[in-house]
Order: structure tokens, then sequence, then C-alpha cells
């Protein structure tokens, strides 16, 4: 009787470990858990999370933010050979009102030469070759920015409200000239009729050719918006979507004239000739809720991939078909500016502490050439 029931007991203990180390494998498609002989030192805070990856432009250095909501933030500065962090520049706080946190982006600028992060009421310029803030501007007290981008020629930086939480009662899509450190324009979001909008825009790309900066209306996220930065002229509605599904991620090539726009409740990737204003095709994703595009710089390529998924479709942007997937954990992906290398953020969670890790593929075999976590410093 005894042999019997430690039988049960042994098959029992079997099947639930069977189950744990299923949950683990299931985890790690998106996050890396390291249990090795570092687990001691990990518990020790040497490594910290970090986020909006970005790489210079000769791959020779990431940066990423350190920390969120109001204060304490810091920009990261790690050397991608020996994956060493190198400098921890200190962020200004923002704590303006209960309503403004982040920072939510950050971005290079064309010449490589300057960081951009928006962080809701502020505009923080990092000079990357003093390794320095350069620069503070303003968007306003009220500001609500979360997504940003910079002009062809480097002279604009454009952020847009996502939504009134400052008491404005209206929202602004916000341009800052970069080479006076001043916010110049603050433009409403008003209907026809004169009315305001209290949703802003959940994303925001400017196309380096024209000037004109193409929006995802947060109000009802069915229609996408144009600012022409000459004319300071605000569109609503300029080009309808099939859907109105939470949709944030969007790139453009600006050569071919072309938007790119992810439907993450529909599984679609929407191709948008934005000379015609229209949707000129949409490829169907069978992956994971795919919620982020990113182009590779010639536009030859598009890389769908989702948190939730450790697949990366790669989309050939001429024939307009999927041409492969890639096995590359990612909670953000970016591309190097010879178009060669993936670069990706993980996290990982063990004994109480988080932290993150670079990782660096090759971007045609989706092989893994290097990681390493962040250190903290």
């Amino acid at each position: 009787m005894f042999i019997l029931q430690y039988k049960k007991f042994i098959s029992m203990l079997t099947a639930i470990t069977a189950a744990l180390l299923m949950s683990t494998n299931m985890n790690a498609a998106t996050h890396d858990v390291h249990l090795d002989n570092q687990s001691e030192k990990y518990k020790t805070g040497d490594y910290a999370s970090i986020s909006h990856l970005t790489p210079s432009h000769d791959g020779t250095e990431f940066y990423g933010i350190y920390g969120s909501y109001t204060d304490n933030n810091s920009l990261y500065v790690m050397d991608a050979v020996t994956g060493k962090t190198t400098k921890k520049i200190k962020l200004p706080d923002v704590n303006v009102n209960p309503n403004t946190y982040g920072p939510f982006d950050m971005m290079m600028s064309p010449d490589g030469k300057m960081i951009y992060i928006i962080a809701s009421t502020k505009v923080i310029k990092i000079d990357v070759v003093n390794k320095e803030i350069s620069a503070v501007i303003s968007t306003g007290q009220k500001s609500s920015d979360r997504s940003m981008d910079i002009s062809g020629d480097g002279l604009k930086a454009v952020a847009a409200d996502y939504a009134d939480y400052g008491g404005n009662d209206e929202t602004y899509i916000h341009i800052v000239d970069t080479h006076k450190n001043i916010l110049s324009d603050a433009i409403p979001k008003r209907s026809a009729q004169g009315g305001f909008y209290r949703a802003g825009f959940a994303n925001l790309v400017v196309d380096k050719l024209t000037n004109k900066v193409y929006l995802i209306d947060g109000q009802t996220d069915d229609s996408i918006a144009i600012l022409d930065l000459n004319t300071k002229k605000l569109q609503l509605n300029a080009i309808p979507l099939s859907s109105s599904a939470s949709i944030w991620s969007m790139a453009i090539d600006s050569s071919r004239g072309l938007l790119y726009i992810i439907e993450p409740d529909k599984y679609l990737l929407d191709i948008i000739d934005i000379n015609a204003r229209k949707i000129v095709e949409q490829v169907k994703i069978n992956e994971m809720r795919p919620d982020k595009v990113t182009l590779s710089p010639d536009g030859n390529r598009a890389y769908i991939h989702s948190n939730r998924s450790s697949n990366v479709i790669v989309l050939d942007t001429k024939s307009r078909r999927m041409i492969k997937t890639l096995y590359i954990p990612s909670d953000e992906l970016q591309i190097s500016s010879n178009g060669k290398l993936i670069y990706t953020l993980t996290y990982s969670h063990i004994f109480g502490e988080s932290w993150s890790n670079v990782h660096i593929y090759d971007a045609e075999t989706g092989k893994e050439i290097k990681s390493f976590p962040v250190e903290r410093v």
C-alpha cells in the first residue's frame, strides 16, 4: 500500500514538474530567464531594466532609458562591443502635474548627433558626441505628448498630445525648433465646426521628403490625420482605415510614398499610398496579435513583431509577400543603419529582480550574434 501511494506521489510530482517546465519555456519565448551560475550576481541588483533602445548610427553604442514615470530617469549609454554601461545621463523629472509622466519615446536625429526624448511636457535633447543634455524644451505644463518624430533636415521635432490630461479642454501638436531650442508652434486639434477634441493622437511619423506629418487619430483609431509642416495646416480624417482597434504602430517609406500600419485585432498590415491617400493592400499576418512594424533603412523589408510572440515576420515590400519568419524574442526592435543587424530588448525576472538584455541578430538568418544584460551604474 505504501509503495502504491509512493508511486502515485512520484507520478503527481513528475506531472507538476513538467507543467512548470512547460510554463517556464512558454514564458521564455518572450523573456529570457537566466538560471545559471550568475544568478547570485543578478540578485545583487547589478543589472537594470531599460526601455526605448536606440543604436548609434555606426552601431558602436546603444542608448536606453532607465526609470519611468515622474522622476529618477536616466539615459544609459552602452558599449556595443563590451556590453558595458559607460555613462549615465540624469534626465529632468517630469512632475509638473499628477497626469504627466514618461519618458515615452526616443529617437536619433538624421545626422546621428542628437537624441530626442519625449516625456509628456518636455522634449529633452541629448548631445551624442559629448554625452550630455543639450537642451530641455517645454511643450507646455498641460501637455501629454507620447509620440515624436524629426523632420528630414533635423530642424523640427514634432510631438503630439495623446489626450487632454492636463485640463486644456483640447489637444495639440507641438513643433519644436531644434536650432533655437524653443517651442515654435502649438497647433490645436479642432473639428471643422471649430469644436475641440480631448482625444489626441496615438502615434505619428514625418515624411522626410515632403515635411508632412501622418498621425493616428486617437479619437476613433480609424483614420489618419495629416499636418503640413510648411503651411501648418492640419487635416483630420485624411486617410480612412478599416478598423478602430487600438492601432499604435506605423512606419513610413518616404522614397516610395508608402505608409505601413498594423491593425492588431484584425491581424493585418495596411499598406497605404500616401499620394492617393488610400489603402492599396492589406497583408494578413498569421502571428500572435502583431502590434509593431519596423522598416529596414532601404525600405525593402518590413519586420512585423509583437511582445506576445517570439517570431518576427519578414515582409518583402516589393512583392508584398512574407518571405520568412525569424525566431527573435523582442519587446523592442531596431534595425542597424546598414540593414544587416537587428537589435532587440528583452526582459528577465528571477528572485524578485528584473533586468533588460540587449541582443544583436543577423537580419538575414536571425542568428544571434551577441547578447548582454544591461549593467546598472
